[in-house]
């Protein structure tokens, strides 16, 4: 268990994942991000711009059977600007596999808990009820809210994160919504991977 979950995290790190023996080669990854700046600088030798990739990663929490990371990588490699990735995992202590959010409501209450996670997400956008999401400036298919798969399990709340260029432009920033379980704790069946989380 411990080694799946060890496993699933330095996929996370990495950017080619495993090669051919099963094994993450950092080294071999940082020189071949430093190949490419040389060849850029080659092809474009007036350019003075610097390259450069950072990533790190936290635990946000640790508690029952719910282990939970994020992943931040903060990168320039030519453009505009440079860019800031974030990204949420949840593991179930008790097998190591990652959690869906069907693990936490399942999909008959799925619409029920996007109803309320607009509602947070209005408020948390200064949007009224009967506005139109996308003359507020937010690119949702269909112009509907929808939740997206990068989801935090909190100690108070489930937090999404839509990162930058998600349902946005760049200029207005990510997006982190947080959905306190005391709105959604009447959405829990008793196979919730939260049903004992949540007293």
């Amino acid at each position: 268990m411990k080694n799946k979950i060890n496993n699933s995290i330095e996929n996370l790190f990495s950017l080619n994942g495993k090669d051919s023996s099963g094994v993450v080669d950092f080294n071999s990854e940082m020189n071949t991000f430093i190949q490419d700046y040389d060849s850029f600088i080659k092809e474009f030798p007036d350019s003075y711009q610097a390259w450069f990739i950072e990533r790190t990663g936290e635990v946000r929490l640790n508690k029952e059977n719910i282990f939970s990371i994020d992943y931040m990588e903060y990168s320039y490699t030519g453009g505009a600007h440079s860019n800031t990735n974030i990204s949420f995992t949840n593991f179930n202590l008790n097998n190591g596999d990652e959690i869906k959010l069907s693990d936490i409501i399942s999909e008959v209450k799925q619409n029920d808990l996007t109803k309320i996670a607009e509602e947070e997400f209005r408020k948390l956008k200064n949007i009224t009820p009967d506005a139109d999401l996308g003359q507020a400036g937010f690119w949702f298919e269909n112009n509907q809210f929808y939740l997206n798969e990068n989801f935090l399990i909190g100690d108070s709340s489930l937090v999404f994160y839509y990162n930058n260029y998600e349902i946005t432009a760049y200029a207005f920033g990510p997006t982190e919504l947080e959905i306190p379980y005391s709105k959604i704790k009447n959405l829990l069946d008793e196979k919730s991977i939260l049903s004992n989380f949540i007293k």
